[in-house]
């Protein structure tokens, strides 16, 4: 399972909330986003990270092992 190497709330062209996701190169895990459908995610070359929607945390939880950790730690720090 692809591990996030980077996960943090920020919002999409249009203010919309989610999370901007790094990780090492994965095609399981490209793929697996690319399944999202296009209005819930954008892939963002100048900083080689995607922003998903934050309703689709469920698929992020599936695609990678750790997504849940990095967004309860950041609900405790907040």
């Amino acid at each position: 399972m692809p591990i996030l190497r980077s996960c943090y709330q920020a919002g999409d062209a249009i203010g919309r909330p989610g999370y901007c996701l790094q990780f090492e190169y994965n095609l399981e895990a490209i793929n697996a986003i690319k399944r999202i459908p296009v209005i819930d995610r954008e892939w963002r070359p100048s900083t080689k990270e995607w922003w998903v929607a934050g309703i689709r945390d469920n698929e992020l939880t599936r695609i990678f092992s750790n997504f849940e950790a990095f967004t309860k730690y950041q609900a405790s720090i907040f």
